[in-house]
């Protein structure tokens, strides 16, 4: 009988010790699926923030470029439009001197004018005067 107990205590410490290790095996298993959640979700709300920042980043620097470029933009224009009036100027200031020096060449074709006139008018004065 006592190794029938004997071999029934074996048998039972065998069950046991399977139960247990199947027991710890469990408890293992679920610590490690927790902590796979866990990296899983870390991971993922790590991803996200990442996501997000260089969404806000990228959009930074394309606000950034594209206020830039409107500037770029912008600036052309008006030296264009700058250019323009100062070529507007230039010959607005151009055609004044122009029209003064043909105001001036016509005063002085006036003036000859008058003093040929007046010359011969002595001329002829003076040759009437020879005659009488």
């Amino acid at each position: 009988m006592k190794t029938s107990q004997r071999r029934q205590e074996v048998e039972k410490s065998l069950r046991s010790n399977y139960h247990y290790r199947i027991h710890l095996q469990r408890i293992c298993f679920n610590a490690w699926v927790t902590y796979t959640e866990y990296r899983r979700r870390k991971n993922s709300h790590k991803k996200r923030v990442h996501d997000y920042y260089q969404k806000r980043l990228t959009g930074k620097i394309y606000a950034k470029w594209k206020e830039a470029l409107t500037r770029k933009f912008l600036m052309q224009q008006h030296q264009h439009r700058l250019a323009e009036l100062q070529e507007r100027v230039l010959m607005r200031w151009a055609f004044e001197r122009w029209k003064l020096y043909l105001y001036d060449l016509a005063d002085e074709q006036r003036t000859m004018q008058m003093a040929e006139q007046y010359s011969d008018r002595r001329i002829m004065v003076m040759e009437n005067n020879k005659l009488f």
